[in-house]
């Protein structure tokens, strides 16, 4: 089946950012931590949002919830001042996206990411020419796993659900893909809650986005 459009997720599927997300928890955290959390810690937890992530955190080294709050609130400003530092593309990205977009493609970004990381991280990985639009997690009601995200991009490139594809690497992109009306394709190499990606059920689960072509 040939598509019209394609939404891609960012965390995980395009971009390696849990080095960058790594440092700048360590620093919100602070004292609360006793020890580093690291990048491969960071991958289990990344996906649902800087307050799960926080929560997560928290909950690893036994400290209060209470803490939540003013951690969250350290985490985003330092992590909105350095997205782009230790993190990296993913093999295939920029020749898989070129191709797309030669091909008249219309191309979105769909994150649960807050708009003011994900536009300049998108203009430091030299990404953002490639979307005709890009839809944050604080920009909609509701985050994926809800199809809020995916249906807004639909809207603004007006192609139907159906017509496009949704490229993710978690569950919650498959269960707001199905929820949206979207094929879906997982990569196998991104940020999936420690799960296996072949059992979250998309469409296909792809080794590069090279294999789009």
């Amino acid at each position: 089946m040939s598509f019209s459009a394609y939404l891609f997720d960012l965390d995980g599927t395009l971009v390696d950012t849990a080095p960058d997300i790594a440092a700048s928890l360590n620093t919100a955290l602070g004292s609360l931590a006793s020890e580093p959390v690291s990048a491969s810690e960071v991958r289990t937890w990344v996906g649902k949002g800087a307050g799960f992530l926080i929560e997560q955190a928290l909950q690893r080294f036994d400290v209060d919830a209470m803490n939540l709050e003013p951690t969250l609130a350290r985490f985003a400003i330092h992590y909105a001042q350095h997205p782009w530092v230790e993190s990296t593309l993913y093999d295939g990205v920029v020749a898989a996206l070129d191709a797309l977009k030669s091909r008249g493609h219309a191309l979105g970004m769909v994150t649960n990411k807050l708009g003011r990381v994900s536009r300049p991280l998108l203009d430091a990985a030299g990404l953002s020419s490639y979307f005709d639009v890009v839809i944050c997690g604080d920009e909609v009601s509701h985050a994926k796993p809800a199809p809020d995200l995916l249906l807004a991009a639909c809207a603004a490139i007006a192609v139907e659900p159906a017509r496009t594809l949704m490229v993710g690497d978690s569950s919650n992109d498959v269960t707001a893909a199905r929820a949206a009306g979207c094929p879906i394709v997982c990569v196998n190499y991104g940020y999936n809650h420690g799960q296996e990606i072949a059992d979250v059920g998309a469409d296909r689960v792809i080794d590069s986005l090279l294999e789009l072509l």
